[in-house]
């Protein structure tokens, strides 16, 4: 069962690596529902309609911990608030404190290795595959 990846981005801009990730997760087995730009609520709304396993959310031109505070806010509504997340792109080292606060289990700034991000995700997903396994479901 491959891991379901959606991979949402706050703007259209800087898209070469939001791409570059995509194709690496592919090719590392996983499953990349390729979101594009989107707001929290449609991020939270295609993450439930697809069943994802992880929320990979790039940020870029926008302020993290308030997209993210967004992001848990409607995902806590909409009974979701099982479904990892984790943030790549402009992030600031003061708002990963933030940005962990709020639940966030892996942040990746710019510049990050790619293969921490690959191995990073499936780490999670496999952590969570594994719970839900334990849990019943």
């Amino acid at each position: 069962m491959a891991t379901r990846v959606l991979f949402s981005a706050d703007e259209t801009g800087h898209s070469m690596g939001y791409h570059t990730i995509a194709t690496a997760l592919r090719n590392a087995g996983m499953e990349v529902i390729l979101g594009g730009s989107q707001i929290p609520r449609e991020i939270a709304h295609t993450a439930v309609q697809e069943g994802v396993d992880v929320i990979a959310y790039r940020i870029m031109g926008a302020h993290p911990p308030t997209l993210v505070s967004r992001l848990v806010k409607v995902l806590k509504e909409q009974g979701a608030d099982d479904i990892p997340i984790v943030v790549g792109g402009a992030i600031l080292p003061k708002q990963e404190e933030q940005l962990k606060k709020m639940g966030v289990l892996e942040i990746f700034p710019t510049g990050c290795q790619l293969q921490s991000v690959v191995n990073s995700l499936g780490s999670i997903s496999k952590r969570t595959i594994s719970t839900s396994i334990e849990g019943g479901e």
